[in-house]
């Protein structure tokens, strides 16, 4: 069987991209752990620590989102190192999860404004890093 030069050159991209994506990855993940040893004195601010890491994570990654949609940075290699690397291990939605199990075992009300509280300002994050980068881009 015979593999064409462009199937290669294909690989060889995909290749790099994930040593990109793995590079990011274990920053995000250094840098989140750092984050967990600083902050949280005992296992009860955890959540709030994840929570606002969470946050961060979503206005830097609408951040990044509008800088690639308004052309000032090109999609490559931003968006896998940075967006699926970085973020991706910096912002955890399992640890969210398992906080969730958590509180709900210490109030039903704290684990429903943690969740609510964590889309919304999620949301309202990632909405803010986007519209700082289309900024004045509006025609």
């Amino acid at each position: 069987m015979r593999v064409s030069h462009s199937s290669k050159i294909m690989k060889t991209q995909n290749s790099i991209i994930y040593l990109w994506i793995m590079a990011g990855g274990g920053i995000g993940a250094v840098l989140r752990y750092s984050l967990l040893l600083l902050t949280s004195e005992s296992v009860t601010m955890a959540p709030l620590t994840i929570f606002f890491e969470n946050i961060l994570g979503a206005f830097l990654l609408g951040l990044l989102t509008g800088l690639i949609l308004s052309k000032k940075v090109k999609e490559w290699p931003w968006l896998h190192f940075v967006g699926t690397g970085v973020l991706g291990s910096f912002t955890t939605f399992s640890a969210f999860a398992t906080d969730i199990l958590y509180l709900l075992e210490q109030s039903l009300l704290i684990a429903v404004a943690y969740v609510v509280g964590s889309l919304l300002f999620g949301i309202l994050a990632a909405m803010a890093g986007l519209a700082l980068t289309h900024k004045g881009d509006q025609q």
